[in-house]
């Protein structure tokens, strides 16, 4: 529930859990009709003809059974994070909390000391110099193994990209080269933005601009259309 990023979601899910079980307690308070001496009596109900509603209540098994997936879902929520954000932050060692903190705790002690290298002694915050990590073999190696588990799947394992992925082999950035843009890539991530044109050029302009934009990609296009579309293209 922490990845909800407003509060309204966490009520949400909250009131939409109660009210699940509510109506399910609803359900089996409604149906706890006591059995009738004499004769079943008919409701007054009648489906296809002949089929008849009696007054019978429901069997004892199905009351029990519904009562303890009830009280089930109850105690799975006391253990188990999934009534909003409650019980799912606290300190209470149980269930799947506590194998995870396990999993962290296991982590830190196997991988902390490798990273503790690379972090200043005055300021356990802050990363030494990311040129002097770069210079170190052991940080390149573990860093070659971060960008295979986590970059290659779309700039390629040699870090030549892909249709929609930028070459990372090219001198071409845009964002820049220096290693403090390219940590806040990593860290941060990028999204193109491109401004609509629709309303801002007209039809024509448009197709100039694209007959420049194919000529830049060696690409057939009309030769009076590029040179308008080159201007355009500058302009905007």
């Amino acid at each position: 529930m922490a990845d909800f990023i407003s509060s309204s979601w966490n009520l949400y899910v909250m009131a939409l859990v109660a009210f699940g079980l509510l109506f399910c307690l609803f359900v089996l308070l409604a149906n706890m009709t006591a059995r009738e001496k004499g004769e079943p009596k008919l409701q007054g109900h009648v489906w296809d003809e002949n089929l008849r509603e009696y007054n019978n209540p429901l069997p004892s098994w199905w009351l029990y059974l519904f009562w303890i997936t009830v009280l089930f879902a109850i105690g799975y929520l006391y253990f188990f994070p999934g009534f909003g954000s409650w019980n799912s932050t606290t300190e209470k060692d149980s269930g799947l909390r506590s194998e995870y903190r396990e999993e962290i705790k296991e982590a830190d002690g196997k991988y902390g000391q490798m990273f503790a290298t690379y972090v200043k002694a005055e300021n356990g915050a802050s990363y030494k110099d990311l040129a002097t990590v770069a210079a170190d073999t052991k940080a390149m190696e573990g860093g070659q193994r971060l960008f295979m588990t986590y970059c290659m799947q779309c700039h390629g394992s040699a870090g030549k990209g892909g249709t929609g992925f930028p070459d990372l082999t090219d001198n071409d950035w845009l964002y820049g080269d220096s290693p403090e843009v390219i940590k806040a890539s990593v860290m941060d991530g990028r999204g193109g933005v491109m401004t609509p044109f629709g309303s801002l050029l007209s039809a024509e302009q448009i197709k100039d601009a694209a007959n420049y934009v194919r000529s830049l990609a060696k690409l057939g296009a009309d030769a009076a259309r590029v040179n308008r579309g080159r201007e355009v293209f500058a302009a905007n």
